[in-house]
């Protein structure tokens, strides 16, 4: 099977092991402006997922079209 270049082969998860990820915007378009309101959505989003998948957030740099969650995965969830 030939996968589409855009796509990438699944990489192994452990337990106790941290990653940095990045999530993308729409299109790349500017959406996360410093708003107080957005900045605690996001902050929001980030705590419940972490709450539900065993996750601990490190840091978090959320840039104008994207951000970098830096977690360990503790139940190797990701």
């Amino acid at each position: 099977m030939h996968l589409p270049v855009s796509m990438s082969r699944a990489q192994p998860v452990f337990p106790d092991s941290t990653y940095m990820g990045w999530r993308r915007c729409a299109q790349r378009q500017y959406l996360l402006t410093p708003h107080k309101r957005l900045i605690e959505g996001i902050w929001y989003i980030y705590a419940v997922a972490c709450q539900r998948y065993s996750v601990e957030l490190h840091a978090l740099t959320v840039l104008s079209n994207h951000n970098h969650p830096y977690a360990t995965d503790t139940l190797a969830n990701m």
